[in-house]
């Protein structure tokens, strides 16, 4: 089977084709604000590249959120277009998810990408599992840097167990991390370098393994998960408010 990943929720692209779960593209750009315009041209130059066309997949991955707004939709927008004309499983994914592809080491796994407002998006993968599914022991959240201590005291057990730490929100704030964990029980670790961009080939790995698993969804109904409100709307309401306030 050949699965299709498609990743916009950070100023990474990712593209990725899979056949039976094995990686055979893995297109990986930094493209800022620009997903509108280089999401098709990237599909299509992946799928030219290994002389595929979109009706050949049978399953497309994409990441739901946690990230960016703008690039959440436009990603879901494009995959429920191809929808119309295409029959494919849809497999929605956590973008927290493609940040911990490989968790069988022993320890705890914190992926996390900025949230703003020295918050990140998170949440805990137990050690010991082929899948991240398998070991996620908490829900996508966005919480304060400063609140990890106790985030991590309130769903774990075994503080002799590492705690790794990854994704593009560790690197951010690492000095942070290194000050509110000097004197905390945890030991823990930073990954850094490409295993932090979330490539577009892991995310169509990913997407046929969950596939597997029965983790589908009805393309139709998906609508991007933001777990907080979009600055736009957030700033609107604060304007709003002053004004009901002055008047």
């Amino acid at each position: 089977m050949l699965s299709l990943g498609i990743n916009t929720a950070t100023n990474y692209l990712g593209i990725g084709l899979a056949e039976d779960g094995q990686i055979i593209s893995d297109l990986n750009i930094t493209v800022d604000q620009s997903h509108n315009k280089r999401l098709l041209p990237g599909i299509k130059y992946s799928l030219d590249q290994q002389g595929i066309k979109l009706e050949d997949i049978d399953i497309i991955g994409a990441v739901v959120g946690p990230g960016s707004f703008t690039g959440l939709r436009i990603a879901l927008a494009t995959v429920k277009a191809f929808g119309l004309i295409n029959k494919f499983e849809f497999v929605p994914i956590s973008s927290l998810d493609t940040l911990v592809p490989n968790i069988e080491r022993q320890g705890y796994y914190l992926p996390m990408l900025d949230a703003r407002r020295k918050r990140v998006y998170t949440a805990i993968y137990q050690g010991g599992f082929s899948l991240p599914d398998t070991g996620r022991i908490s829900y996508d959240s966005a919480i304060k840097v400063a609140r990890l201590p106790a985030y991590l005291a309130e769903y774990t057990t075994d503080s002799s167990q590492e705690i790794i730490f990854s994704g593009p929100g560790a690197i951010y704030y690492q000095d942070k991390l290194k000050e509110i964990f000097a004197d905390s029980k945890f030991d823990y670790s930073i990954t850094d370098g490409y295993e932090n961009t979330g490539q577009g080939g892991r995310i169509a790995r990913l997407a046929y393994y969950y596939y597997d698993k029965g983790l589908i969804a009805n393309i139709r109904d998906i609508t991007p998960e933001y777990l907080k409100k979009p600055q736009a709307e957030i700033n609107w309401q604060r304007q709003q408010k002053e004004e009901n306030q002055d008047g």
